[in-house]
């Protein structure tokens, strides 16, 4: 596991091209580091949850390093959310507030545009499978809420 620490204060995409960066470094660096180049995966909660889709679908559009895995965990993946949903903003961990603070401390000047890399794949394209983890209070006391739900395609079980 390597951490990838980008530069603080810069908005996207420079973190993102600093991930990439990283990403590239370790795949041409992997055999002195004792590291299979095909099993290489990346991994972000919130925020670097968000870089980590990013990153699959940058590395992809630009022909590599290959990821062969990724793990989003409550990962911020679209800036576009306008209006909060009443029936389950009193159950989220995160705000509407929240993301209005949050996606242009990342995005700056790109909120809401069309080069957000989470939200630009080409129709048809493939990314690596993704775990997705649920977080403990994502479900509620009602039964239909505390079922698991369907596993999207291309992604591995919640449990992976």
């Amino acid at each position: 596991m390597t951490p990838i620490l980008h530069r603080k204060g810069n908005p996207f995409p420079t973190p993102l091209e600093d991930a990439n960066s990283a990403l590239r470094w370790l795949h041409a660096h992997a055999a002195e580091l004792g590291v299979d180049r095909d099993r290489i995966g990346v991994m972000g909660d919130s925020a670097g949850g968000g870089m980590t889709a990013g990153l699959t679908i940058l590395a992809r559009e630009r022909g590599g390093p290959e990821i062969a895995r990724q793990i989003l965990m409550m990962p911020m993946l679209d800036d576009r959310t306008t209006t909060p949903d009443p029936h389950i903003a009193p159950y989220l961990l995160w705000s509407y507030d929240d993301s209005l603070t949050a996606w242009p401390a990342l995005l700056g000047e790109a909120v809401g545009g069309p080069d957000v890399p989470v939200r630009r794949p080409r129709p048809g394209s493939r990314t690596p499978p993704a775990c997705r983890r649920p977080t403990s209070r994502s479900a509620s006391s009602t039964s239909s809420a505390t079922k698991t739900p369907p596993t999207p395609p291309n992604s591995a079980a919640p449990a992976c």
